[in-house]
């Protein structure tokens, strides 16, 4: 009876490790140059990861110097929710004298209007043209309100591309984490993203699970994998539309670990 009870528990003890090692990725090892300008033209397509209520889709790499992160979303509505709302992004890593905990803090838009735009584009334009300054905290060296465009700590751009999806790229020295030579290049870092909850309901009807055009990879992202169709015309509900919209007035986060990488897999 103990000798069974005990496989059982091996069994057991085996599906949490594996399931656990399940929820670990690797960076892509960036060979080719990153111009941080908006524009995802440079990244490998698909996007690897995509967590289905804030409807983003992104993915990280590194070189020897830099974390590199692209987000984009194909969801007009929850798009609309992170420039009216802001969002943030957190990584952390609890490893042994190379632990940090820093934060980037996206602000929420001055136009009241702006998650009803019709108009991805001009929407993005607005945002663009009001978010000059980031708040940053956990970093080496720059913290506090700093510019978007950082050429020695966090650089930023946001833009949209062909697809009408929006696109934020991120390039992070990794000696404003941790001092440079305590870095191995296979550090285990966990990216927390909080997409905040828009404030009010609006007047006029939000758009709900109106997917631009382009889309999604394949991929984790907090464990939870979906994506809308493209919209148009006249519909009827459909049950992913009350799911949308309950989300718009929700903050939601989720969390990806992922392992810096050395060299191409």
């Amino acid at each position: 009876m103990n000798r069974v009870i005990n496989s059982l528990a091996c069994v057991l003890f085996c599906g949490v490790i594996a399931h656990a090692q399940e929820d670990v990725s690797e960076s892509r090892w960036q060979t080719g140059k990153i111009t941080i300008d908006g524009n995802d033209n440079e990244w490998n397509k698909p996007l690897n990861f995509f967590d289905n209520s804030s409807g983003l889709i992104f993915t990280v790499s590194n070189d020897t110097k830099n974390i590199y992160l692209c987000f984009s979303n194909n969801d007009k509505a929850k798009t609309g929710k992170m420039m009216a709302a802001g969002w943030s992004l957190k990584l952390f890593s609890s490893e042994k004298k190379r632990k940090f905990d820093a934060m980037i803090v996206f602000p929420k838009s001055t136009d009241p209007n702006i998650n009803i735009r019709s108009d991805l584009k001009t929407a993005v334009g607005i945002y663009r043209s009001e978010t000059q300054v980031i708040r940053t905290k956990g970093f080496l060296a720059n913290n506090g309100d700093i510019p978007l465009v950082n050429t020695n700590g966090p650089n930023i751009s946001i833009g949209s591309d062909s697809a009408d999806k929006i696109v934020y790229e991120i390039q992070l020295p990794i000696k404003d984490l941790m001092e440079e030579d305590r870095v191995k290049l296979n550090e285990l870092i966990t990216f927390e993203i909080t997409v905040n909850a828009l404030d009010n309901a609006p007047k006029q009807a939000v758009p709900v699970n109106n997917s631009y055009k382009g889309g999604g990879g394949g991929g984790r992202g907090g464990g939870r994998m979906g994506g809308g169709r493209m919209g148009g015309g006249s519909r009827t509900s459909s049950p992913d539309e009350g799911n949308t919209r309950s989300t718009l007035y929700e903050k939601v986060s989720f969390k990806q670990k992922l392992r810096l990488v050395s060299k191409a897999g």
